[in-house]
């Protein structure tokens, strides 16, 4: 089933990693065909590896930043794989820089306020 040597991680285990709740994992589940973990033979416990946590985080930034319905994230999941991963890198980096940028402005604003003051 794994290799010994691949770290495999419980549904639970997961959810504290990703800030997901476990309901919404299984509800991804369903829908996403790259989101397909192993599971034990006998108890049917779904097991985790490194890479199916990388496709959770992936799922969780297109829904959350990029707004993304579930029934375009596998196409964006090709993408992302055929392009490699500098592209949702890259995006979440700007995304980054435009909130600082926008704190940086707040800032400003509140110094000049209390200058004129």
């Amino acid at each position: 089933m794994f290799e010994k040597t691949d770290k495999v991680y419980t549904i639970k285990e997961v959810s504290e990693l990703t800030a997901v709740p476990i309901y919404k994992i299984r509800q991804w589940e369903k829908k996403i065909k790259k989101l397909k973990p192993k599971r034990h033979p006998k108890t049917n416990w779904r097991f985790y590896t490194e890479e199916d946590i990388k496709t959770l985080r992936e799922v969780n930034y297109l829904l959350r930043h990029k707004k993304m319905r579930l029934q375009g994230i596998d196409n964006e999941l090709t993408k992302i794989e055929r392009l490699g991963d500098t592209t949702l890198d890259r995006i979440a980096i700007q995304n980054l820089l435009r909130q600082i940028r926008l704190e940086l402005n707040q800032i400003r604003y509140l110094v000049k306020t209390l200058l004129n003051e």
